[in-house]
């Protein structure tokens, strides 16, 4: 049985900025997807604060960069040393390398062609979409006004109420493992608790209990603790599904997958 799985646009994000996590576990995530081992669910609330917020995101990851240049000024007395040469020509290589992958970095953004970028448009690719209604929007609408999480009420945004009410309305069934570091989300008493009025929603609606991870990567080590590179993640799940294949049909494209995964 498939996972059910959300992630907040902030973890989408922060592989395009600074995050802990190694972007291998976005990757693997997106073979677990496809391979219908996860079922992700994205609301195309998420899709649109990803793709406004990208640029946003990248050009402050870039601003950092920029500034990140080492001291490049000693007394003049350091001169008198060996190691002075040594730190000095170190400094001229890494400005150089710096500059060179600033050059680089900045065409990827401009272009959107990060990894992480690669990796997300696959990710929405195989979730499970939910688009947004009337309906959805109205009762994301009467929750904000109302003043029932998520979100703050003295803000005007309805953005994490439309999101929830999008995942209310998947008809999903059963636990929800929910992926964020927006505190809104969390319980106010254990802020590694998911929200309770919440989680009393979807236990009502949905027959589940709401999960809460603060990175991609818990989730991951929880529920899939053997899980290797998404390389080799992807192969073993085919030769899985070549391993319980019932037709040919099925057999010849696990077969052909695994040739251009594995090179067999």
């Amino acid at each position: 049985m498939s996972q059910l799985l959300f992630l907040d646009t902030n973890v989408y994000l922060s592989f395009l900025h600074f995050t802990a996590d190694d972007l291998d576990a976005l990757s693997q995530l997106a073979v677990l997807a496809k391979h219908e081992k996860v079922r992700l669910l994205l609301p195309d609330q998420v899709v649109h604060e990803f793709l406004r917020n990208r640029d946003v995101r990248v050009a402050d990851a870039l601003k950092q960069l920029e500034a990140s240049k080492l001291p490049t000024g000693f007394p003049r007395f350091c001169q008198d040393f060996d190691e002075y040469k040594e730190v000095h020509q170190q400094l001229e290589n890494y400005e150089r390398s710096r500059k060179s992958l600033l050059v680089k970095v900045n065409e990827a953004a401009r272009k959107w062609t990060f990894k992480a970028d690669d990796v997300t448009r696959e990710l929405f690719s195989v979730a499970n979409a939910i688009e947004m209604t009337a309906e959805m929007f109205g009762a994301a609408d009467l929750r904000h006004k109302r003043g029932d999480p998520p979100g703050k009420p003295d803000q005007d945004s309805l953005g994490d109420a439309i999101i929830w009410e999008s995942l209310l309305a998947s008809k999903s069934q059963g636990d929800l493992f929910f992926v964020t570091d927006d505190r809104d989300w969390a319980s106010p008493v254990d802020r590694s608790m998911f929200n309770v009025a919440l989680n009393n929603e979807w236990r009502a609606t949905c027959k589940g209990q709401v999960h809460l991870h603060q990175r991609l990567s818990t989730f991951l080590g929880q529920h899939f603790p053997d899980i290797k590179l998404s390389t080799e993640l992807e192969k073993d799940l085919l030769i899985e599904k070549l391993a319980s294949s019932t037709s040919f049909a099925d057999t010849h494209a696990a077969i052909a997958a695994l040739r251009e995964v594995a090179g067999w």
